[in-house]
């Protein structure tokens, strides 16, 4: 069976995951008590680092700022909630 480039490509990226808007987004680094955290936009891109496949999640934080973390350095929490490691 032959398969074209962009069927070879989807397969080998994750498929999009669901994270709606308003998701929590903690920041980096130990006790969170005391720090901004951040909530998605509902934005997801596709990250654009060479032989990553994964996606990035817009975040918008208290202090005005936005990122785009990708997914594949974040961790999902029970709460539904995710952190940057």
């Amino acid at each position: 069976m032959t398969r074209n480039i962009p069927e070879t490509i989807s397969s080998l990226m994750s498929p999009k995951p669901d994270i709606p808007r308003g998701t929590v987004i903690h920041p980096r680094d130990g006790d969170c008590s005391n720090r901004e955290v951040g909530t998605t936009t509902g934005t997801l891109t596709r990250c654009q680092l060479e032989g990553c496949g994964s996606w990035r999640v817009w975040t918008t934080w208290k202090s005005g700022g936005m990122t785009k973390p990708c997914l594949k350095g974040m961790r999902a929490n029970e709460d539904g909630s995710y952190t940057i490691v």
